[in-house]
């Protein structure tokens, strides 16, 4: 089994230009567990570059935290990524081998890097059929859910930071996810609930809950009903930035 496929390859709705969806099936992300990755990056720029010059637009459309606030770093996981898809080393996948690929790991996080709503409908809907029929869980979180299709409510969280944007995410039907200051003393509203790994992750008396054994963040379809909230995390450099966009959530 390779440790990575060519899920998908077409045009960003955002520029048209080209972007790849890649399929990565091992992850040391302490946050999630060993969850299966999907990844969307540029076609034929390295995200290093494409953060650069704003090409990452393609891939990562009205996010916020593009340009200096996002937790990902361009560097690592998603440069190490492409260089491996341009040699040629990730194989090319049609939805008849999806079983096959998630009887080897049942629990898939949609969008490591990238939104994961430029990713077809027709792409997802068979990979989450695939995934419930195994039991397994899955994660995905949307940026672009004012934009794209109300259909991707169904299995991601919509991106909130601001009230505007909570609220007009539930009037639309989504959950949502929220990042929030640590140092904000707003109590949580009406229907939200902290995400388990903040609440574990430090805690010694507790077993560690990841996402690959929580599975909240899966949108309307998924076995949450809360809205998530976390507080920032990343480096000092990113929490600066993030402060600096001056969202009121």
């Amino acid at each position: 089994m390779a440790d990575g496929y060519v899920l998908w390859e077409g045009d960003s709705p955002v520029n048209g230009e080209p972007i790849v969806a890649i399929w990565h099936i091992l992850s040391r992300n302490d946050k999630t567990g060993n969850m299966a990755q999907i990844c969307l990056l540029c076609r034929d720029k390295p995200p290093t570059e494409a953060v650069k010059d704003g090409s990452d637009k393609a891939v990562c459309g009205s996010c916020k935290f593009r340009g200096g606030a996002c937790y990902v770093l361009p560097y690592q996981m998603p440069l190490n990524i492409w260089k491996t898809y341009k040699k040629g080393k990730y194989p090319k996948i049609t939805p008849d081998d999806y079983r096959f690929i998630i009887r080897e790991n049942t629990d898939v996080r949609f969008g490591s890097y990238g939104d994961p709503a430029f990713i077809p409908l027709e792409i997802i809907k068979p990979i989450i059929s695939e995934i419930k029929k195994q039991k397994g869980s899955w994660t995905g979180y949307n940026h672009q859910w004012t934009t794209e299709s109300i259909e991707y409510a169904r299995y991601f969280m919509a991106s909130v930071e601001t009230e505007e944007e909570r609220q007009k995410a539930l009037d639309l039907g989504y959950r949502y996810y929220r990042v929030k200051d640590k140092n904000d003393p707003t109590p949580l509203r009406k229907g939200e609930a902290y995400c388990p790994y903040e609440l574990t992750k430090n805690d010694t008396t507790k077993r560690k809950i990841q996402c690959k054994t929580c599975g909240l963040c899966s949108g309307v379809e998924g076995i949450g009903k809360a809205n998530i909230v976390i507080n920032v995390h990343g480096s000092a450099q990113k929490l600066k930035a993030w402060r600096e966009l001056g969202l009121n959530t």
